[in-house]
């Protein structure tokens, strides 16, 4: 036989809303990296490739 475990209370109202800022949290977070990730595949352009003024220098990273 197996033991019941016990029921949780409802949610509070401010538990709603923890989770409904994590998940807003969560959602920019993963914006971010998607962001990110395709800003430094254009970074690694060759510099004939990139647009005039954006290469690597200008937007403060040290060249190699």
């Amino acid at each position: 036989m197996r033991a019941s475990s016990p029921k949780r209370p409802p949610r509070t109202p401010d538990e709603d809303r923890q989770i409904a800022f994590g998940l807003i949290c969560l959602a920019i977070l993963a914006s971010n990296v998607a962001t990110m990730s395709r800003w430094t595949e254009a970074r690694m352009l060759p510099p004939q490739a990139a647009p005039l003024g954006r290469e690597p220098a200008s937007l403060g990273v040290p060249s190699r």
